[in-house]
């Protein structure tokens, strides 16, 4: 059995041209591993209810990845074939920089943030993979990405304002409202709708970002991909997963009812 359903050679030549590959997992395996992990995360009885007690959480996205077994998410960020897809695409074999779960719910504000189309700027070499644990649909907050848009010809086609000024100078945020509009509908806006086993990945530094969600919520894996030398520090989602690992301190959430 494949490990896509698509050939690695077509979904490198969509990652080298359009910067955005998608396709379904089908290892027997790793399909289990996810509705495993779906399994234990959208039963979590208080779900809805977490407090926000992570730096890292917005208004519109909390992370639960403490509520994930990280040996079931390593075994999928560390995947042979997955990995082999990577470094060719790198040329060399990769880092995993971050491992993350989001929960995202819709908010009243403005878009916020990564809700605003962005570049990520964590490494020159970058890569991320996201797999849904909930059905992803228009509403309910689906990755948007401006194809082509991480070559390096095309790299300051458009002029994007930074996070910082999107969120506390309110005389851009008008400006970058309009430029969200027009890259929402852009000919080039290729908008990943998911289920579970259906996996993307991207070159973040193309522009992307969040939609808003108006709906419902959203569930995903998010895993990061860098060189050796990328240009922040390790995540410490990443440096947690392999803590609980060494030191035995996993313990599961509540059994699914």
């Amino acid at each position: 059995m494949p490990f896509f359903s698509s050939s690695p050679d077509y979904i490198l030549e969509s990652l080298k041209n359009d910067g955005v590959a998608v396709s379904l997992i089908m290892d027997e395996n790793i399909r289990k591993n996810l509705y495993y992990l779906s399994s234990i995360i959208t039963s979590y009885p208080s779900l809805h209810s977490l407090p926000a007690t992570s730096p890292l959480n917005k208004p519109y996205l909390t992370h639960i990845t403490d509520l994930a077994p990280p040996v079931q998410l390593l075994s999928i960020a560390l995947s042979p074939p997955l990995l082999e897809l990577i470094t060719s695409y790198f040329g060399f074999f990769p880092t995993l920089y971050n491992v993350e779960v989001w929960f995202s719910l819709p908010h009243k504000n403005s878009p916020l943030s990564t809700e605003f189309f962005h570049r990520d700027g964590d490494d020159k070499h970058l890569l991320k993979v996201y797999l849904p644990l909930s059905p992803i649909g228009p509403e309910n907050g689906p990755f948007q990405y401006i194809r082509s848009s991480h070559r390096p010809k095309l790299f300051d086609k458009y002029r994007l304002p930074s996070r910082t000024t999107n969120e506390s100078l309110p005389k851009h945020r008008t400006a970058s409202l309009a430029l969200n509009e027009d890259l929402a509908n852009h000919p080039d806006c290729f908008t990943y709708l998911a289920d579970l086993y259906s996996i993307c990945i991207a070159d973040t530094n193309g522009i992307h970002r969040g939609v808003p969600l108006q709906t419902g919520s959203r569930i995903q894996i998010v895993f990061t991909y860098t060189s050796q030398s990328p240009t922040s520090p390790l995540r410490q989602g990443l440096l947690n997963l392999f803590s609980k690992l060494s030191a035995n301190s996993y313990t599961p959430p509540l059994p699914i009812s």
